[in-house]
């Protein structure tokens, strides 16, 4: 029977690969396309058929006739349920209803008509293909059956981007939160920064530190497309891959939802980590949404909101030897145990649908939201080098987000197409410390970490203004589209770097204790001997404006009836302010007597425990050379080819160059910290004890402030943010799949990926401390810097570099509203020599950053991926009719991570001193002799989520829904973290699981339809 039935299929398949002749792909990021043949019983071509297409939603419809060989097309569709008639004379007319169109997807319908009286009509129910036969690019688009039914905690629809393929969790530094966090998604192994996330195809990201903007209710979404490894030149800043949101229009019909969801602690299972201790912990989430007509036929109107509100708690596991040293040896307080916080945040969109006539389609759409979190930047257990985070170094942030948008799809005729949108967009963002008395930042590396979070105060707006317009025009076997788009952003804001003071401790020798530190004895009669202090002074205000300007041209060239080229080039300009030339800057570039021309790293003779890798030379000419203006401009080429090999075998594939955006947080610090308009102390205290002359004292009163800090500029030596070349991030990417669709809602897919990317943001200090050639001369000290006119000298520029290489293997199969089944294996291999641009993870070699090139944080090796919606509605039982079972799984390689001394001792110990580069104002980031940059593995990790769901009739077309949801279902633990610093409160040689994900969390919902 089945190979019967795959027998009876073939042909209707090499009927789809002639629908391609008819136009190549003209989808754009917010449209599908619906195209098909018309034959009669024996497979002839139906010619001059008339074929209309009715928008179920809207009750619109378009008319087109069939050409020559019975092939017509539908170009540029909302995503969407359609009805089509086709009618001929001598034939019945021909109705099918309920296909579904995608996003960013060909549809292919093809029909068979019978000659039998004119006036019958055959009705029948369409099936929505999984199989898009014109997609080249590796892509997955998440449709309404899996947004409404797979279980999402928090409802953060972003999160369905983890079920598809080549996109992971970030596991960068900011993964956890954080003052600067990204996206939270990694695509093709590139940092959560680099990708473009857009709504309604319309950027929706905070260009500050490339995160995502606040959205809105996932029950106002109609569709989005994950595109991992895209080729499009419509597509755009975005060096990672892209995230495109349809939001959900009104039709002529009044309906709409409301829902609540619960959960309670008292219903998960114990938290990993938590020894016992807990609080209280409840969340709620609700909203509505409701649409309808404003005038039948031409005005349509949407509204939905969402609340969510979470009261949770951290826990504090602080060693009371810590506790009882902070106390005595510095008069600080640590706050162990259990601390509770509140997040929350409102949402809210409108959005209005406009025919003004069959041939136009205006949209507009308005969204907002508030939401604040007292623990955007988290404390408690879990941080590695940090340690134990006490509740002051923790931060809270308030966020008000508003976003404007009117769109026009105007469709003249049936060869040309214009797509033009606008938005105007706000967001308010507002950090502050959990400290209540502002004071300084104290970190004991692998022990504890205190005091204001050396970032805060943050407060910033953001404004961003984009046009863009497409026009698409059909000729013969080309489709030609050529577009703009426009982009500028203000941001203006405070940024306070250090002006509370910073305090770094770290051990004495190898693999001893920071608290030893704390609490050893100096010769003024206290105890504590930090390894440095920073301060800020001076300005800390900005006020800038950024451009990113783009065009491209795009070509989809339908060679053959089995072969097609995709051709595109892209333009992209990206307009930076220019740094201020400040006296430093020039006095760098100049150089003279107190800066070495050329230096080399090495252990010092004599020395014992050095965990420097030797290199150089190295020239101040390279390293302190400045670059005043960073705007770039790149010419990008895409190409990209579709093959239909057999009626059932499809082989595509594409090479192009992506670029991405320069985040305006780490330029804004370089725009202020460059020793004029704001400058930083840096004082090393790594001074020989019995020195009377030490720039210390005992450190509970340092400064001679009970504040432990100044309370204006001292003067002295300068840290500087040093701006060196630097232009847009970039990826080369290619790919190369092959798909095999037996039938139209069952593929399978094989894809291979290799992406390259360059010039990402990299920091590293280029006048950190170096052996001194001199050294074993009267009066000459074991180290020195390249200039000693300055301490550190921060160098943020390009120099970050990765690779990428993944195989994947697929298959997707669906069945009307019943079944509907996603699964994915990947094995891929990331590499870099950069993590962040955050100044806590500079290169371990600071001169020479190629020698950190490795496996990246990112670095997965191997992943599986599953994701199932069974559904009985159709079932003709009463008690087992309309239950769906729906489930998430991963399972997945644990993460690298590195090995920490915890001490900085880059040339090693002579004479019982310990000498490095001077990174003690960063967390050590000194690796063991012979140990790599992330050469060890967290453990594996598997997670499993479910929804059982129980839907009962109230009339025609409402309802009312029970839902359970269990995250975590089996509730494995699965380590994030690990305390990797060496001298800490783990033992030399073992490892100890510091951060877990989430443990198994129940979740009660229930919904009404109407």
């Amino acid at each position: 029977m089945a190979a019967r039935r795959l027998l009876s299929i073939l042909p209707w398949a090499a009927c789809s690969v002639l629908t391609m002749t008819l136009a190549a792909q003209s989808t754009g990021v917010t449209t599908g396309d619906l195209k098909g043949l018309v034959r009669d019983g024996g497979g002839k071509a139906v010619a001059n058929a008339r074929v209309t297409l009715t928008d179920d939603l809207t009750g619109l419809s378009r008319a087109v006739d069939a050409d020559g060989n019975g092939a017509f097309a539908f170009r540029l569709l909302t995503p969407g349920t359609y009805s089509l008639t086709v009618e001929s004379a001598g034939f019945s007319t021909k109705k099918i209803n309920g296909i579904g169109v995608r996003l960013a997807s060909t549809q292919d319908v093809n029909v068979s008509m019978q000659a039998v009286e004119a006036s019958a009509t055959v009705e029948i129910l369409g099936q929505t293909s999984v199989v898009d036969p014109t997609r080249t690019q590796v892509s997955n688009t998440i449709d309404t059956n899996q947004i409404q039914n797979l279980p999402i905690n928090r409802r953060d629809f972003t999160s369905f981007s983890l079920t598809t393929p080549l996109v992971a969790q970030d596991a960068g530094p900011t993964s956890q939160g954080g003052a600067a966090s990204g996206s939270g998604l990694s695509f093709v192994g590139q940092n959560s920064r680099s990708n473009n996330i857009m709504v309604d195809g319309l950027d929706n990201n905070d260009v500050s530190v490339g995160s995502t903007r606040t959205t809105f209710s996932q029950d106002a979404i109609q569709e989005f497309v994950v595109v991992a490894n895209g080729f499009s030149a419509e597509y755009g800043r975005a060096a990672g891959g892209a995230l495109n949101i349809v939001t959900k229009s009104g039709g002529n019909d009044f309906s709409g939802d409301a829902f609540y969801f619960y959960r309670s602690g008292k219903w998960d299972a114990k938290r990993p980590l938590s020894d016992g201790e807990s609080g209280p912990f409840t969340q709620r989430q609700f909203g509505a949404t409701v649409s309808g007509p404003i005038i039948k036929d031409k005005l349509f109107y949407l509204v939905s909101v969402e609340r969510y509100d979470t009261d949770d708690y951290t826990v504090s596991d602080f060693d009371p030897a810590v506790v009882a040293a902070m106390q005595s040896a510095a008069g600080y307080t640590l706050h162990p145990g259990v601390k509770t916080w509140n997040e929350n945040y409102t949402t809210g969109l409108i959005k209005l649908d406009w025919y003004a006539s069959a041939a136009s389609h205006w949209t507009f759409r308005y969204n907002a939201a508030k939401e604040s979190n007292g623990s955007q930047l988290p404390w408690g257990n879990g941080f590695g080098s940090m340690g134990t985070l006490d509740y002051t170094s923790g931060g809270s942030r308030d966020i008000t987000d508003q976003a404007f948008s009117l769109a026009n799809l105007w469709t003249p005729s049936g060869t040309f197409v214009n797509d033009f949108r606008i938005l105007g967009s706000k967001r308010d963002h507002d950090l502050e410390s959990l400290d209540p008395n502002l004071g300084p930042s104290i970190t004991l590396a692998g022990i504890a970490t205190l005091g204001t979070q050396r970032f805060l105060p943050q407060v910033r707006t953001e404004k961003d203004y984009e046009v863009f317009d497409a026009a698409t025009w059909f000729e013969g076997k080309h489709t030609l589209k050529l577009g703009a788009d426009l982009m500028r952003t203000n941001l203006a804001g405070s940024l306070p770097l250090q002006f509370g003071g910073v305090y770094r401790f770290q051990a004495f020798g190898p693999f001893t204790s920071a608290l030893q530190t704390l609490m050893a004895p100096n010769p003024y009669g206290g105890q504590g001997l930090p390894a440095a202090f920073i301060q800020g002074f001076g300005k800390d205000s900005l006020d800038l404006s950024s451009g990113y300007y783009s065009a491209f041209l795009q070509d989809n060239w339908q060679i053959t009836d089995r072969f097609s080229l995709n051709i595109g080039l892209r333009y992209d300009k990206e307009v930076l302010p220019t740094f201020h030339d400040t006296t430093d800057y020039d006095a760098l570039a100049a150089g003279g007597p107190q800066q070495l021309a050329s230096w080399s790293v090495y252990a010092l003779p004599g020395s014992t425990g050095a965990t420097v890798v030797p290199g150089g030379p190295y020239y101040a000419k390279d390293l302190f050379n400045h670059s005043l203006d960073w705007s770039s401009s790149r010419v990008s080429p895409r190409l990209s080819f579709n093959w239909q090999a057999t009626d059932i075998t499809r082989l595509y594939g594409g090479f192009g160059t992506f670029s991405g955006r320069t985040q305006l947080g780490p330029f804004g610090a370089v725009y202020l910290e460059n020793g004029t308009d704001m400058q930083t102390i840096v004082q090393i205290l790594q001074a020989d004890p019995s020195d009377p002359t030490a720039p210390w004292k005992t450190w509970a009163n340092f400064n001679g402030n009970t504040n432990r800090r100044y309370q204006s500029n001292p003067g002295g030596i300068k840290s500087l943010l040093l701006p060196g070349h630097s232009e847009m991030p970039e990826t080369k990417q290619a790919n190369l799949g092959l798909e095999i669709a037996p039938l139209s809602n069952l593929k399978f897919t094989f894809d291979a990926v290799y992406a390259k990317g360059e010039h990402f943001l990299m920091v590293r200090d280029v006048n950190a401390l170096i052996p001194n050639p001199a050294f074993g001369a009267p009066g000459q000290p074991p180290t020195l810097r390249p200039d000693s006119r300055y301490s550190s000298i921060i160098r943020y520029d390009d120099s970050g570099e990765s690779k990428y290489r993944a195989a994947t293997v697929g298959m997707q199969w669906q069945l009307r509203d019943t079944v509907a089944i996603n699964a994915s294996y990947t094995y891929s291999k990331t590499e870099d020599n950069y993590t962040d641009w955050v100044t806590d993870v500079e290169p371990m070699n600071t001169f020479d950053p190629k020698v950190d090139m490795g496996p990246s944080n990112q670095d997965q090796r191997n992943r599986f991926l599953i994701n199932a919606v069974f559904s009985s509605k159709n079932w003709q039982n009463a008690f087992f009719k309309n239950w769906t079972l729906s489930f998430i799984g991963r399972f997945a390689s644990g993460r690298p991570y590195t090995e920490l001394t915890g001490v900085d001792n880059d040339y090693g110990i002579v004479g019982g001193r310990t000498w490095g580069n001077g990174d003690g104002g960063a967390p050590a980031s000194d690796r063991p002799v012979g140990v790599g940059r992330n050469s060890l593995t967290l453990p594996s990790n598997s997670n499993m989520d479910m929804r059982l769901d129980r839907k009962f009739g109230m009339g025609k077309k409402g309802g009312f829904e029970v839902m359970l949801d269990v995250f975590n279902l089996f509730n494995h633990y699965n380590e994030t973290a690990i305390q990797n610093v060496l001298n800490g409160t783990t033992p030399y040689g073992t490892a100890q699981a510091t951060s877990q994900d989430h443990n198994r969390q129940i979740q009660l919902g229930v919904r009404f339809s109407w």
